[in-house]
């Protein structure tokens, strides 16, 4: 959990590119494939309703990163890896924060489904 928690750390806040990253988001869930395949399989379902709900991407990450925590809680982590579980949730929505100011507002970027049209 440590070092997946450096791993977003590092992708977040780059040195060598003067400490602007991404998001995290991509890591983060790297890190939540290796920790339990049972909170996988729930947050995969969490996120597929999300963004067929919302239309927004963002908010499926955001959704994932919040029950992180309380999946790793029950399923009976030790509270350090809550804790951890707990840091890269706040981290995550920190650096969703132009998002989340944008999903208030209604100005989020939505995704499509289904065929595009295209006129010849």
């Amino acid at each position: 959990m440590y070092a997946g928690a450096g791993v977003v750390l590092g992708h977040n806040f780059p040195f060598h590119m003067r400490f602007r990253g991404g998001k995290g988001a991509a890591s983060t869930i790297g890190l939540m494939l290796c920790t339990d395949w049972r909170i996988v399989l729930i947050q995969v379902a969490l996120g597929m309703v999300c963004v067929a709900s919302t239309r927004m991407v963002s908010v499926g990450s955001l959704a994932l990163t919040a029950a992180f925590p309380l999946l790793l809680m029950l399923f009976g982590y030790t509270a350090e890896v809550v804790l951890i579980g707990v840091f890269l949730w706040l981290l995550a929505w920190f650096m969703h924060r132009t998002n989340i100011k944008c999903i208030l507002a209604g100005n989020e970027r939505k995704i499509g489904f289904g065929a595009s049209k295209h006129r010849a």
